[in-house]
């Protein structure tokens, strides 16, 4: 689990799939479970109150990101009044330098697409968690502005 202040009012909270294998994401029990323990452990270090926006953006082969957002302060305290918004079966990309792919064993049978002098890797195949981890290591990861990649870019399949 990765914690990445974004700005000022934005935060990241990058879940890989090792760590939420065993939930089901349909479940809205279980998912509200599973961000109810995470989201209080992160909370304390904003140290906040008033109005978030929580994006959860969830793929089959990475996991979850969870985009926190600050949208209004209010002065009463210990008081968050929160806006959730799912976004299943999303498409996450990896913004990566193409030579760096070489050094990841289990990169096969993927897709890669060429857009404004960037290559972005889209996994549509599991890959192991070590090859993850250093992807993680190599790479951006583009997850809500990526339709014009997907549909302007050229496909590359490695």
């Amino acid at each position: 689990m990765y914690f990445k202040c974004l700005c000022n009012d934005q935060y990241r909270i990058i879940i890989d799939n090792t760590e939420i294998n065993n939930i089901n994401i349909f479940d809205n029990t279980e998912l509200k479970q599973f961000i109810g323990k995470i989201l209080p452990k992160y909370l304390k270090r904003i140290t906040t109150n008033g109005f978030l926006t929580l994006d959860i953006y969830w793929n089959n082969y990475f996991g979850m990101i969870l985009e926190i957002k600050k949208e209004k302060r209010i002065n009463k305290l210990n008081y968050i009044d929160m806006n959730i918004k799912f976004h299943l079966n999303s498409d996450f990309l990896y913004k990566i330098d193409y030579f760096d792919l070489k050094e990841l064993s289990s990169i096969k049978k993927q897709k890669i697409y060429f857009y404004k002098n960037n290559y972005y890797l889209k996994l549509i195949n599991p890959i192991s968690l070590y090859d993850h981890i250093k992807l993680m290591d190599y790479s951006e990861i583009v997850y809500s502005d990526y339709y014009d990649i997907i549909h302007k870019g050229i496909k590359l399949y490695i």
